[in-house]
């Protein structure tokens, strides 16, 4: 039978069965309420000492205790756990040992052997463990590890871990302290240095260095890359990535995003201005380097814009760096609007092909391409009537140029019977203009160029049947669904 005790300053008040006797005494702690649940509770008034034992529950604000056997005692306010102990504090961190003595309402404590499973599943562990001022636990010999050991028979150590002589984790300032302290990857040292600091799991982002990475390559040499992070605000950060190398100098990167109210944009940049030409290729030039980014933003509830770039000062830039394996890079400006089921958007596009076979003056851009959807919110002869308009320029320095503009208006009625067939009749009037220039004329190749306009108009009708079969088993849906359909369209 679980008793449970309720204990407030300044008196403690015990509920408990007809077999314990004339348990009284003075409050757990000063301020703030204690309740404790155990199989039994025994109280010895001379030496002021509670004692609970078995399925022992002790609540103190937000730190709950788990544990075997618990004693409490009165006069020196120091709480004993024995067995199974389990300690959880207000962060969602978990403390396991086998004996654990903790005073200060629960916030400080000593303890051989500790095992904490962190609030994000890494896990910390060591011994002589010492907590202080109830943020400040020091282990001796301690562990750090935010991986899983692999479920693989005969595993038993996690993919990587920190080892070091001696862990703090200072709660206060969010950090875990590692002094004298080597990596181990599989089990196998491979790193040591003095002295480290990283974030706790509570941290989500802070300003410091990030993992520094290392390699080399036939064109660059031997390089090093030290990335530090830059917590600016709530809203923004950025991310300086420095690149040393060893035959081309210092390749600068850093990326900077930002969230507004209205959207959001991140950046990405390089610079170098390499010792030697790396290629020998006429793009090359004292500055090399390169912009990516993305962007959208709202107007209001219904119109959007945003952007993408892509631009790189030179075709082998990106490839020789290892920045990209791109063969092509797009750019793009747009502006929408949508409305329910109607929409219009605008698009600007420019490309650059990063192929030796690629040439600057014939590679096109489109300025722009637009798109109006409508789609009319009554029916009419039973069915929905829609219409959409689009046009575009494509434009390139030299050889072909073309605009077009195409519209149509479609009808469509679709019916059900009660048999389960549907039936769908269709028809549309699409009209299209096309203007182009420089055009090869394939009869007299490389010599004489075209211009022209083309007008066409195409009317469509269409009738389709259909019978869909739906069968379901368990989360498994299949649909079988046998469609005949017939359609007429005059040549064009």
């Amino acid at each position: 039978m679980a008793l449970v005790v309720a204990m407030a300053a300044p008196e403690l008040a015990l509920a408990q069965t007809k077999a314990a006797a004339d348990k009284t005494g003075s409050s757990f702690a000063q301020s703030g309420d204690v309740l404790m649940q155990a199989d039994e509770l025994a109280y010895d008034r001379e030496a002021r000492i509670v004692t609970a034992t078995g399925h022992v529950e002790l609540a103190y604000g937000e730190r709950v205790l788990h544990a075997d056997r618990v004693t409490y005692n009165e006069t020196t306010g120091v709480v004993t756990a024995d067995g199974n102990v389990a300690l959880v504090d207000p962060q969602g961190d978990v403390a396991f040992a086998d004996h654990l003595v903790l005073r200060n309402e629960m916030r400080d404590g000593v303890v051989q052997t500790l095992r904490v499973l962190l609030s994000d599943n890494s896990k910390l562990a060591g011994y002589d463990v010492v907590r202080s001022g109830g943020n400040m636990t020091t282990l001796h010999r301690g562990v750090y590890s935010p991986c899983k050991i692999c479920e693989e028979k005969g595993q038993t150590t996690p993919l990587w871990q920190i080892k070091a002589f001696r862990v703090i984790h200072n709660k206060e300032e969010k950090r875990i302290i590692y002094e004298d302290a080597y990596m181990e990857f599989f089990g196998v040292p491979v790193l040591y240095v003095p002295y480290f600091s990283q974030p706790d799991p509570t941290v989500k982002r802070q300003s410091g260095f990030l993992t520094p990475k290392a390699g080399s390559s036939s064109d660059l040499g031997q390089e090093v890359e030290i990335p530090y992070y830059w917590a600016i605000a709530p809203d923004k950060d950025a991310t300086l990535m420095p690149r040393f190398t060893s035959d081309e100098g210092i390749v600068y990167q850093g990326e900077y995003r930002e969230r507004f109210e209205s959207g959001e944009f991140s950046m990405f940049g390089t610079a170098t201005w390499p010792n030697t030409q790396t290629t020998g290729t006429p793009g090359d030039a004292d500055f090399r380097g390169s912009l990516f980014g993305t962007g959208d933003f709202a107007i209001d509830d219904k119109w959007r814009w945003g952007f993408n770039s892509e631009l790189a000062s030179d075709d082998t830039y990106l490839r020789i760096y290892d920045l990209s394996s791109a063969t092509d890079l797009v750019s793009n400006l747009n502006l929408r609007y949508t409305d329910g089921r109607n929409g219009f958007s605008a698009n600007a596009y420019y490309f650059r092909g990063l192929l030796v076979t690629d040439s600057a003056s014939t590679t096109p851009w489109v300025a722009p391409i637009l798109q109006y959807d409508y789609s009319y919110p009554e029916q009419i002869i039973g069915g929905r009537i829609s219409f959409s308009a689009n046009a575009m320029a494509l434009e390139r320095r030299q050889g072909a140029k073309s605009r077009r503009v195409s519209s149509s208006v479609r009808w469509d009625r679709r019916d059900t019977s009660p048999a389960g067939f549907v039936h769908r009749f269709f028809a549309e009037l699409r009209g299209d203009v096309y203007s182009v220039e420089d055009v090869p004329n394939p009869d007299v190749p490389g010599t004489n160029f075209e211009n022209d306009t083309i007008f066409r108009g195409l009317p469509t009708l269409g009738t389709e049947w259909s019978y869909p079969l739906v069968r379901s088993d368990g989360g498994l849906r299949q649909v079988i669904e046998p469609i005949v359909q017939m359609i007429y369209s005059p040549n064009a």
